[in-house]
């Protein structure tokens, strides 16, 4: 139904209009008061007013990765928050640096930091530019690195070129290395197998010669024609070292001595005759010393303390035995006047059953050269290489008799 206005109706509602201007109030359009509403409350914006940019390090060497974060700071509550997630690589400057992908970040730190590594020597920086906000510079000096020891390649030498079957070849390994200006010398890093061989095989550690200036590695040539021997060592492998090795038939006699490699010891059994022959002394021209060691002779007998030492020892003379030895020929060589003399204990011992090449006595060497010369020659015994060499220079060390007076 439509409504009807009637004149009182209008004449109400006029008048509350007229009240509501009246009260300077607001009214709505049936001319009723309006209550005041409360305004909306605005909030603040949150400034960033600066951003801190710090790094793990502030030395380093090249190459080294630095691991930054930053934190803003804020003009509200909270007043700091980290920002590093909130980064890209392009809104981290560097200077002598370099920001790496965000798979080399770390995730074992707190927060997940930019990674920025150092590319060269000297002063680099780094800093963070958000928002128009730039950071702190972070300062790192950064030194040279060292570099990694790495062998560039190794060299093996031996001591000829030339052999006879059945020698002594001494060789010694050097290596070059990329942080050391010299060769270094790494024999005793060899082990028997690192040595190669061919037509030759490595002896026994035992078998070396420790008054040589290194431990050289013995290598001896089996065979006639060409050997060679060479180092495998760290993934390098030395060139060959090529020896040519020619037959004993066809090595001289020296000093009437046969030079031939030693027979070996297989057979010798070691004898327990005990010499105490008194003329030994007077044979040896009655010397006021012991030849060895120069320890002075007051009495020769029964309890004298002195050894009655074999110059040949009998296990030597065994290996260097002709064809057609025997235990006889050996006895005769242990009672031979010529193969004795007196010596301490303790010269004894140390001389053991070594050869020429193997022990030299502190005194009198030319004397005991002479009488190991004497002996080989009267019973055939053979000298090899090694111990020939070194007669020839005990020879040429002092007079051919015993001295005790350092003439």
């Amino acid at each position: 139904m439509r409504a009807t206005w009637t004149t009182t109706t209008w004449m109400n509602r006029m008048c509350r209009a007229a009240a509501c201007l009246a009260l300077t109030v607001a009214c709505n359009s049936d001319g009723e008061r309006e209550l005041p509403t409360s305004p909306t409350p605005t909030t603040p914006t949150r400034q960033l007013e600066r951003i801190s940019w710090e790094c793990d390090r502030a030395e380093a060497t090249v190459g080294s990765d630095l691991h930054c974060q930053a934190t803003g700071h804020y003009d509200q509550s909270p007043v700091e928050a980290a920002l590093t997630s909130e980064l890209t690589a392009n809104a981290v400057e560097t200077s002598d640096a370099a920001v790496l992908e965000p798979d080399r970040y770390r995730p074992d730190l707190d927060g997940q930091p930019f990674t920025v590594r150092t590319l060269g020597p000297g002063n680099a920086e780094t800093w963070v530019l958000l928002d128009g906000t730039t950071s702190n510079r972070w300062a790192v000096d950064v030194q040279a690195a060292e570099p990694v020891r790495t062998l560039l390649n190794v060299d093996w030498e031996c001591d000829r070129r030339e052999a006879t079957e059945g020698d002594d070849i001494l060789c010694h390994a050097t290596a070059a290395y990329n942080t050391d200006p010299q060769l270094v010398d790494i024999t005793s890093q060899m082990t028997r197998s690192t040595v190669r061989t061919s037509n030759a095989e490595v002896l026994q550690p035992e078998r070396y010669d420790g008054g040589l200036p290194t431990q050289p590695f013995i290598v001896a040539a089996r065979g006639t024609g060409n050997a060679a021997t060479w180092v495998e060592f760290e993934e390098h492998s030395s060139e060959r070292w090529n020896v040519t090795v020619r037959s004993t038939t066809t090595e001289n006699l020296w000093r009437g001595i046969r030079v031939a490699p030693e027979a070996g010891r297989s057979g010798y059994e070691r004898p327990n005759w005990n010499v105490r022959d008194t003329e030994i002394h007077r044979e040896d021209g009655s010397p006021a010393c012991t030849p060895y060691t120069r320890t002075p002779i007051t009495d020769v007998g029964p309890g004298d303390g002195l050894d009655r030492e074999h110059i040949v020892a009998l296990a030597e003379a065994w290996d260097s035995r002709p064809t057609g030895f025997d235990r006889a020929t050996l006895r005769r060589i242990a009672e031979d006047h010529a193969n004795l003399t007196l010596a301490l204990a303790s010269a004894n011992r140390s001389k053991g059953a070594r050869d020429a090449a193997e022990w030299q006595p502190e005194y009198n060497g030319a004397w005991m050269a002479h009488r190991v010369i004497e002996v080989k020659r009267k019973y055939d015994l053979s000298v090899d290489r090694s111990e020939r060499d070194w007669l020839e220079r005990l020879l040429g060390a002092g007079p051919d008799r015993i001295t005790c007076d350092g003439s």
